[in-house]
């Protein structure tokens, strides 16, 4: 990834040898608003208030609080929460 190494690494406990892992994860923000993001889908999820998430090196697990259906630029119905998972490096 031609990054400069941080000497960054962390442990879950005393009893585990540290190990290099993400200490924040950031999503970037859209130059469109919600509102506008939300009319443009057709057959979507809008997923707000995560609960949390983990990685287990490139794969990464976040689990919602709350879940949307979206139809036609709509939200129309609450759904139960959904766990959004992929690679690092290619989602």
């Amino acid at each position: 990834m031609s990054e400069e190494p941080t000497g960054n690494a962390r442990a879950i406990s005393y009893a585990y040898p540290p190990i290099v892992r993400m200490t924040n994860t950031i999503i970037e923000n859209s130059t469109s608003s919600k509102k506008e993001i939300i009319e443009d889908t057709k057959d979507g999820l809008y997923v707000k208030n995560w609960y949390g998430g983990m990685t287990e090196h490139e794969m990464f697990t976040f689990s919602s609080a709350e879940t949307y259906r979206i139809e036609n630029g709509k939200i129309t119905e609450t759904l139960r929460p959904v766990k959004l998972s992929g690679n690092l490096f290619t989602t």
